[in-house]
Order: C-alpha cells, then structure tokens, then sequence
C-alpha cells in the first residue's frame, strides 16, 4: 500500500522519511510575517512604535515648527485654502526640521541623565509636552476673520486645546509654587477692574459711535429719567406711556437715584457693566468655599471671558441682564447655607423682570430637591407665584404669559411662531407643539445656528452642567426659553436672552468640579477626582480663552456683535465728527423741548419729559432725523410736513437733519451758544426761550 502512494504522489519518498535531520518547508509569506512580528517586537522594546514614546515625541517636535513659520510669514491666510507657494512649503519643512533637532537634543540629554530609566523619563517628558501638540493650530486661529468664515473650526480648535490641556495636566499634575493666600482674591479682583474699565470704554464708544437705538437704550434711558421724576417706569417710547406694557421691572426705580449723577445714557451703560462685573463676588465666594482659592481664580477668569457675557453687557441696556448676578447670588446663598441673605438677592431677582418668577419657583424646586430645604423651596415657589399672579393680573395689562400684543401691550407669543402657528394660544400652543408633534421640535431645535449657540455657551464649560450630580434642574427654564424660540436675537449669544441659561450654568458647574468623584458620566467618575479637577478646569480656563479671543468683546474679531450692531471699538474721525454735531445740537434744543427723534439719535434725546420715536409726532418742538434711515411711509411724512409749513429746517450734517416746529406762535426755543453752556445736559432750566440767531443761518 505504501508503495503504490509513493508511486502515485501521496506520500514523500523513504529517504526523506527516513532522514533524522528533516525540517518543513517555510512558504515565503510565513517567513516575511516572522520577520515582521519580530521587527515590531524590536521596535515596541525601543518604543518606536504601538505605545512607544517615539510617535508621540515627533509629533511633539514637529508642533513648534508648523507653528513658527506661519507666523513669520506675511500672510497666513492662504492655510486655510491650502494654496501655500513653493517658499511657504520649504519654510515649513525647514520650520519642522529645525523643532525636531532641538527637541531631540533635550530628549537626548533626558534620557542619558535617565540613564537605565530613560524610556519611562521619555515617556513622562511626552505626557508634560502634550499641549505643545495644540501650536499647529494656532496660526489658523490668526487667519482674519476665521471666526466667521469658518466658526466650527475655532469651536473644534478649542475642543482640541482643552482636551490636550486636560490630558496633559491629569497625568502630570502641575506643581504651583505657594503663593500668598491673599494674591488670588488681589488678582481676581483686579481683573474684574480691568473688565469694566475695557468694557465700559467700549460701551461708551459704542453711544458715541451712534450704533445705539431708541430699542432699547433710549427706552431705558427715558424710564431712569422719569423714574427720578416721580413717574416709575414711564417712557413715552412704548405703548401706553410704561414699560409695564411689555415688562415689569421695577428694580429699574430703585437703581434710579443713581441716574443723578450724571443723567445721560452712558451712566446706565456704565452701570450695566459694574453690575455684571459684580457677578464675579458670587462666582468667587462660591468657588472658593467648595474648591479653594486657586479654582475660584480660574473660575472668576471663565466668567469674565464668556462670550456670552460680553455680547449682553455691550448690547444697550436691559433690565433682563442684571438677573444674572442675581441668579448667580441666589445659588452661591443656596450651596454657603447663607439662607437669610438668600432673599434679598431673591427679592431683586423678582423686582428684575416679570418671568424671572418662572427661574425663581426652579430655584425653590432646587432648594428642595437639591438641598433637602423644603420650607424654603416651598416658601420660594409659593411667593414667585403669588408675585407673578398680582404683575400680570394687577399691573400688567396683558395677563397671558405669551400673548400676542394689544394697542396697550406687548405680546411675545411671535418669538416662539414656528411652535405657536396661532398667536392667540399663547403658551397652550406651545405645549401643543410640544406635545402632540415632536419631530417638528426636534427638527426645530437641530439647527446650525442653535447647535453653534449651544456650542458657544457649554464648551466653555466643558459641558459639565449636564453631567453634574444635581442642579441640572436649573438650566430647564433658559434652554426651553432660548432654543424653542423662533427668533435668532433669543438664543444668539449676542443678545441678553442668555443671561438665563449661562449665569446658572457656570454655577452649576462650580458644583460639578467641586463634585467630581460623582459626575454622571462613567469614565469622569473612575478618575482620581482630585487630578480630574484640576484637568477639568485647566481645560475650561483654555476652552474659555480660545472662544473669547475669537467671539468675545475683549479683541478685535469680526463675529462679535453687540446684538444687532458691529461693535464700535474707536469711534472714526468721521463718526466722531457727527457725535460732535448731535451733542451741539441736544444742548442748542436745551432739556425741556420736546423731541421726536429716529432710532440711533434717540437715545441722545431720551433724557427729557417728552422724547418721541419719529414718525411719532404728537407735539415734538423739534424733529431730529437721520434722512438715509427713514423708509417708505416715513419719508413721505416728512415731506407732507415740511411741505404744509409745520417744521423747517435749521440744521444740518451729512444725513443727520434737525427741524424745527414752524407753524405755533411765540418765541422758539432753540438756546444760543452763549446761554448752552451752563446747562447740564439732561438737567431741566428755566432758561427764556430765544430766537434762532445769525449762528444758524
């Protein structure tokens, strides 16, 4: 049997079975898979490949080249298109080369110093050097305007550094040398100071660069000055003669005496940008109780850098953006224990505006749910209701909480259209929506606009609010508020409508850190909580910094808007020339004529008993117009009363026009420069009126 297999090829030949020293034939593949296990095998060993240190240390080379020559070129644009010339291309591989060489020179000397330990000393020297990975990407956050062209990218550049930051600081913690206890609350403090001087400087340039309106400075403006007149909360700028026709705020009286200091808009301005800047007190005290004195300064550097921040404070005035101290109080009283302090900012945050009784009954639920304090949030609740039921039943002339607007009120239900289609149901309709439909909501809440607001307002946070072992019940009313709206200005940061959502997630996330160990999100919660706490707000101080340098107020950038207007940062030869003319002008009309004025020269004029908003009349003494800005109707009115004789004109600049009511008897009441300059501005005077004089013609 054996033979015939041999014959017929089945079985090898008797020598071969025969022989002692006989080994298998290898295929060649075989051999080259052995050769290359062996070879990776080598390089592991040497770390140069799999979890090596080598990898990651050229890359940590290369980031410093990739970053410098961009930076010495002339023009880093051309980065983001990818057209870079051949010179550009040599300069980077030269930029390269030479980060690589020095960087292999330190790990050289690292690892002969190491001597027998020097993969491990290599190993530890890459995890220290991971945010050098973060340079590459800094010459694209130069490219002008890449905030707008390209926003994602900057969110993701962010992203990026944060992320690097943290891994880099929870595997190798930083070691700070001590410092007095008393320099973080000095430095704190002094870049709150810092905040206002720059803020205030560019809220005044913004006045003075006429990129201000009657809506909704010159409204405010016009409610002090009544407000210290005896009238509380009148303006004849909104219908029905008082802000109570759309908002209830009567904290607005009692900041009032303040506005005599100095009775013109940049003293509100002003005043906006000192009270939000005092929402870092509550912020640092917080902070500082829970984490330590180091965390509250880094925290107070969150809060000032927000871009959300930056876009509400420069953004006229509003009643709604002094609650976000306010809320910020409230929690810090909540977590300290302070609870009879609780209600003073409590009672303000009622008097701030009608909903922010809505914000109050969440804050009682949290007091109950988060803090075990059940007489104090149902004693909260139950008087937010009470307050909210006597505004709108008893002062408000509207009682719906989103009605669609009357001749005597306003109505809001049009900021949610898309989920109201019938303005009459008000709020019911929305909870239709809600309801009954979905997928419309879902549809209407994925948005690129929202998605990049959301963005914008978390990362800074690291989203820490909504993996925080309580609190999250605090951001429902802001997120429901802003991102079902229909209107953009509502849930963009450039607007004060944030001002609900941000200032309690930034406290919400102070109690996150503080908590770290029980973060509501596995892998956070596995980690050493005290390095993962100083990872974890490393990365927020980074993330922070990079969005507020691209969107915030702070430098220059070409997204940032203070709602709907380009921030003025210095006002132009040109626009400082007209701001010159209309502050003539003002003090030439004197305090007591009466004024209708168009939306940006409003607010100039809003400090007087009777200033309208043109094309309403009534009894105005004098028309101040800007003639480019008026449109359709409005034009023609104009024409009808120059042309029938009621006003002419006695000044002029470029568009900007004063008329002068021409049709009563009696004297005019335009003052001459001799008398105008013993008036206060925003002062009344008892002055005798007088004719135009010769200046005028």
């Amino acid at each position: 049997m054996d033979e015939l297999e041999e014959e017929a090829g089945f079985a090898p030949p008797r020598e071969i079975l025969a022989s002692p020293a006989a080994t298998p034939v290898m295929c060649p593949w075989t051999k080259a898979i052995e050769r290359l296990s062996a070879w990776w095998a080598a390089c592991q060993a040497w770390g140069i490949a799999g979890t090596g240190w080598l990898p990651l240390a050229i890359a940590i080379g290369w980031a410093p080249g990739l970053m410098a020559w961009p930076l010495l070129a002339a023009d880093s644009t051309p980065l983001l298109e990818n057209q870079l010339a051949r010179s550009d291309r040599m300069n980077a591989i030269l930029g390269v080369g030479s980060s690589l060489l020095v960087l292999g020179a330190f790990y050289l000397i690292v690892a002969r110093r190491a001597r027998g330990a020097w993969p491990d000393a290599l190993r530890a020297w890459n995890e220290r050097l991971l945010p050098i990975l973060f340079l590459p990407l800094i010459p694209s956050l130069l490219v002008p305007g890449v905030e707008s062209k390209r926003p994602w990218s900057v969110i993701a550049i962010a992203a990026a550094g944060a992320a690097l930051v943290a891994v880099s600081v929870y595997r190798r913690p930083w070691r700070l040398p001590a410092l007095p206890r008393w320099l973080p609350g000095a430095v704190a403090f002094a870049l709150a100071a810092g905040w206002v001087l720059k803020m205030s400087l560019l809220a005044i340039a913004q006045h003075h660069g006429m990129e201000t309106e009657v809506y909704d400075l010159g409204i405010y403006d016009s409610i002090f000055w009544n407000s210290i007149h005896g009238k509380p909360l009148a303006t004849a700028f909104v219908r029905g003669g008082n802000h109570v026709s759309g908002h209830v705020d009567p904290i607005l009286v009692l900041l009032s005496p303040l506005y005599l200091i100095y009775p013109r808009a940049e003293l509100i301005l002003v005043l906006q940008v000192v009270w939000v800047a005092a929402g870092a007190v509550p912020v640092w005290l917080l902070a500082r109780r829970l984490l330590g004195s180091g965390y509250a300064l880094a925290l107070v550097v969150v809060y000032l850098l927000l871009p959300s921040l930056h876009g509400r404070t420069l953004y006229h005035f509003h009643s709604l953006t002094l609650a976000g101290p306010l809320l910020l109080w409230c929690l810090a009283c909540l977590e300290l224990k302070w609870l009879r302090a609780f209600w003073l900012p409590l009672a303000l945050l009622l008097l701030t505006r009608e909903d922010m009784a809505l914000v109050a009954c969440l804050i009682g639920a949290y007091a109950i749910v988060g803090k075990g304090n059940v007489r104090l949030g149902i004693s909260t609740i139950a008087i937010a209701i009470a307050y909210l039921a006597f505004v709108k039943l008893a002062v408000m002339p509207d009682s719906k909480l989103l009605g669609d607007g009357s001749s005597e009120s306003y109505g809001f239900a049009y900021y949610y259209k898309d989920m109201i289609p019938d303005a009459k149901e008000g709020t019911v309709g929305l909870l239709f929506s809600l309801l009954a439909n979905p997928a419309f909501v879902l549809h209407h809440l994925i948005t690129e606009a929202k998605l990049r607001s959301f963005a914008l307002l978390f990362l800074p946070l690291l989203f820490l609010p909504f993996v925080a072992p309580r609190g999250k019940l605090l951001l429902s009313y802001g997120l429901v508020f802003m991102f079902l709206a229909s209107r953009e200005p509502v849930f963009s940061i450039a607007f004060q409508y944030p001002t609900v959502l941000d200032s309690l997630a930034l406290g919400v996330a102070v109690i996150a850190l503080a908590e770290t160990g029980r973060l509501r999100l596995g892998v956070l919660g596995s980690l050493d909580p005290s390095r993962a706490r100083a990872a974890l707000a490393a990365a927020m101080v980074v993330a922070t910094i990079v969005l507020s340098a691209k969107f915030g107020a702070l430098l220059p950038s070409t997204s940032f808007r203070a709602g709907f207007h380009k921030l003025v940062r210095e006002p132009t030869a040109a626009q400082q020339e007209r701001y010159g003319w209309v502050r003539d002008v003002v003090e030439r009309i004197g305090p007591t004529a009466s004024v209708s004025a168009s939306g940006r020269l409003g607010p100039h004029v809003s400090n007087r008993s009777k200033a309208y908003l043109w094309p309403n009349v009534r009894d105005a003494d004098f028309l101040l117009l800007d003639r480019n800005r008026l449109k359709g109707k409005s034009v023609q009115k104009l024409r009808d009363l120059e042309k029938a004789g009621k006003y002419r004109t006695v000044d002029r600049h470029g568009s900007y026009q004063l008329l002068e009511r021409s049709d009563r008897l009696g004297p005019k009441v335009l003052i001459p420069a001799a008398e105008r300059r013993a008036i206060l501005p925003g002062a009344e005077s008892r002055l005798q009126p007088s004719t135009i004089g010769a200046e005028n013609r």
